[in-house]
C-alpha cells in the first residue's frame, strides 16, 4: 500500500509545465522586467465523495482502502469540467470519519478572530483551506505562527503575518 501511495503522490506532485518569455535584442531594447508562470497540474481530489486538495488533507496511507486516478476523457466524462486536469478518488476504510475546517476549529477552539488566518499542515500551506479533511486524531496541535524569513516554505513575502499552523503526528 506504501508503495502504491509513493507512486500516487509521485505521479501527482511530478507532473507540471512551464511558460517563459523568450526575449531577443540587445539589453537596452529588453523591458526592466519580464514574467514567467509555472503551472502546475490540480486535480479534482475527492476522498469519500467530498471534494479536498492535494496537501489539504491529513491521513495515513493504512487509512485508505483504495486509490482510483482518472485521466483526460475519463476524467471529465466521470466528473466533468471540474476533472479537466484529471481527477484521484481516494475511498477509506470503513468507519473513518474525516473532519472539515469548522469541526477543527471547535475542537481545538481556535479562537473567531484568527480563522481568517492562513492554514498550514506541518508548516506547508494549504493550497485552498475550505477543502481542508483531516482525521482529528492525527492532528497533536493547533498553533499560532509567524512568518520563518528562512524557511523554505514561504507562506507570505511579510514575516510579521501570522498564521494556523496544524502539527499532525503524519510528516
Amino acid at each position: 500500500m506504501k508503495t502504491k501511495l509513493a507512486l500516487f503522490l509521485l505521479l501527482l506532485t511530478g507532473s507540471f509545465g512551464a511558460d517563459a518569455q523568450v526575449l531577443s535584442g540587445s539589453p537596452k531594447d529588453l523591458p526592466a522586467t519580464t514574467t514567467a508562470s509555472v503551472q502546475t497540474a490540480r486535480p479534482l481530489v475527492l476522498i469519500n465523495d467530498t471534494e479536498t486538495a492535494m496537501g489539504a488533507f491529513i491521513l495515513k496511507p493504512e487509512q485508505i482502502a483504495s486509490v482510483n486516478v482518472y485521466k483526460e476523457e475519463s476524467a471529465l466524462a466521470k466528473f466533468g469540467n471540474k476533472a479537466k486536469q484529471g481527477a484521484v478518488v481516494i475511498n477509506l476504510k470503513k468507519g473513518l470519519v474525516l473532519a472539515g475546517l469548522e469541526d477543527i476549529y471547535r475542537h481545538f477552539q481556535v479562537p473567531q478572530d484568527q480563522r481568517q488566518l492562513q492554514i498550514a499542515i506541518n508548516d506547508t500551506l494549504v493550497p485552498d483551506k475550505k477543502l481542508l479533511l483531516a482525521d482529528i486524531k492525527l492532528i497533536d496541535k493547533i498553533e499560532l505562527k509567524t512568518q520563518d524569513v528562512t524557511a523554505v516554505n514561504r507562506i507570505s513575502f511579510n514575516e510579521d503575518q501570522p498564521y494556523i499552523n496544524i502539527v499532525t503526528s503524519v510528516q
